[in-house]
């Protein structure tokens, strides 16, 4: 029999109640008469088998294909995990969070992985124990943030066992650099790790630091809680663009490519963070096909 699902699952089925409703019962389930679409991106990342853009959010994974106005999403798989971690890794999708509330699985899904582009998941370690909110992976190396013991974590052999580095409060972004040291941001500031501590970024960062990515083999790119982008250069940090408004999730597909969210838009530029387009609009998304914004 499927379990009913807890208050924390039940969230993202319960949230925007006053357009979709909430269903979750004796069933489990979040079926409802609007589908809210995008709820809250939490990561970001590209398919690397289609190129198309994946999208973590409290109400699933989605897959957003095309250029506005001409752009569809889509829910994969129809599965409701409220993923609150996310990285892709070589063809490999890693990811944190709460079950679907249908699924009789653990409050706290621990690490999972996909091999089929988000289709399905398998658990890889932690179950039941861990909601890993900031995640960053390369190679066989994984970084993670327990939310539920303000833990930091590395791992070196995939995400499967797994060293505890520490209490770190307030982290809300984690990456690797080209070096695979991790950065880590916590309470508005870079920091990297050098050995099991903490250390401030050299250079300094610019202050209110919320977001951090790393493209593969370039430099690290940040996100203030303003909405401000800055890159690494030679010479220090330098201010480039500005999403105007404060980001939910970044990525760096490449030292040009990047992806951002807000709490009203998925945005992208091509020219290393200087300009940004909006790709979608999360408001649209909750007929379950975009219109564009």
């Amino acid at each position: 029999m499927t379990r009913r699902p807890t208050t924390r699952v039940a969230v993202a089925a319960c949230a925007l109640v006053l357009l979709v409703g909430c269903a979750g019962g004796e069933d489990g389930g979040t079926a409802s008469d609007l589908d809210p679409g995008m709820l809250h991106v939490h990561g970001l990342g590209v398919d690397p088998v289609d190129g198309t853009v994946l999208a973590a959010t409290h109400t699933g994974l989605f897959r957003v294909d095309g250029d506005s106005p001409d752009v569809s999403v889509e829910r994969v798989a129809d599965r409701w995990h409220d993923l609150m971690g996310f990285a892709v890794d070589g063809e490999r999708l890693l990811a944190s969070g709460h079950p679907d509330a249908r699924e009789d699985l653990p409050v706290h899904l621990g690490l999972v992985a996909s091999d089929d582009g988000g289709a399905t998941w398998q658990p890889v370690s932690l179950t039941g124990d861990a909601d890993l909110h900031a995640l960053a992976a390369r190679d066989d190396q994984v970084v993670g943030w327990d939310a539920t013991t303000s833990v930091l974590r590395r791992s070196d052999d995939g995400g499967r066992t797994w060293q505890e580095l520490g209490g770190v409060p307030e982290v809300s972004s984690v990456a690797l650099l080209a070096d695979g040291t991790p950065v880590v941001v916590s309470a508005g500031r870079v920091q990297r790790l050098e050995g099991v501590d903490l250390v401030p970024f050299d250079p300094p960062a610019p202050d209110r630091a919320q977001h951090v990515a790393v493209p593969a083999g370039g430099s690290p790119v940040l996100v203030t809680g303003a909405g401000e982008v800055a890159r690494l250069d030679p010479d220090g940090w330098a201010v480039t663009g500005d999403l105007g408004a404060p980001a939910t999730a970044v990525a760096a597909v490449s030292d040009t490519d990047l992806l951002a969210a807000t709490e009203e838009h998925v945005l992208s530029s091509t020219d290393g963070g200087r300009t940004w387009t909006a790709v979608v609009a999360l408001a649209d998304t909750r007929t379950g096909t975009a219109a564009g914004s």
